[in-house]
């Protein structure tokens, strides 16, 4: 945890090869290190529960990577091993790496697959002894939370026929149906002084 980069505010956590600067050393020694944060699910939670974080690493292809787990508490990841699937480990999403911008990640998992227990939020720096890009990897925005209003992504909206909006959006919870609010622009805060509202 530093100040040499970040995404939001002044730190985040990322991979330094001197306790201080955003860079590690290529092709000299294989690496695999790990963070984590233990979270206490409440008991009876029923909601979707959403991991988000923002992250950034360029490394090398299918070498240098940021992996991200949800394992039990009792997993204790072992330096220099990599952590592998099975045992009530679940990876979010693939490796992370290649893209030398900030980039969200968002995963939804139903509350009550993690209800009444304390999980274990792992980060995973995996480099080997060949090359690499820098820079490596950092984390920003760590934010585990219940849902109980998904917001839907990947929102879009293309001109129809006969003076038509044709929207669509893809939901990331169990909802089925969703308010759709029509407002004049200029008309501030969403919803208000609303021209029409329907449910679909």
């Amino acid at each position: 945890l530093g100040n040499a980069v970040a995404a939001a505010g002044t730190q985040s956590l990322y991979i330094s090869n001197n306790g201080q600067a955003f860079e590690y050393t290529t092709a000299t020694s294989a690496t695999v290190v790990h963070a984590y944060r233990d979270i206490q699910i409440p008991a009876g939670t029923t909601t979707d529960i959403a991991f988000s974080y923002d992250w950034r690493n360029q490394g090398q292809s299918n070498a240098d990577y940021l992996r991200v787990w949800i394992v039990p508490v009792a997993f204790q990841p072992v330096v220099g091993t990599p952590i592998t699937t099975g045992g009530g480990r679940i990876q979010l999403g693939g490796n992370h790496q290649l893209n030398n911008t900030w980039t969200n990640a968002l995963y939804i998992y139903p509350g009550a697959t993690f209800a009444g227990q304390t999980i274990r939020l792992v980060f995973e720096w995996t480099n080997n002894t060949v090359t690499g890009e820098q820079s490596p990897a950092a984390v920003d925005n760590v934010e585990v939370k219940a849902l109980t209003c998904p917001a839907p992504v990947n929102l879009s909206a293309t001109t129809g026929i006969n003076n038509t909006i044709v929207l669509s959006w893809t939901p990331v919870g169990t909802e089925t149906q969703w308010e759709l609010v029509i407002q004049n622009t200029g008309g501030g805060s969403p919803g208000a002084n609303p021209v029409t509202s329907v449910i679909v």
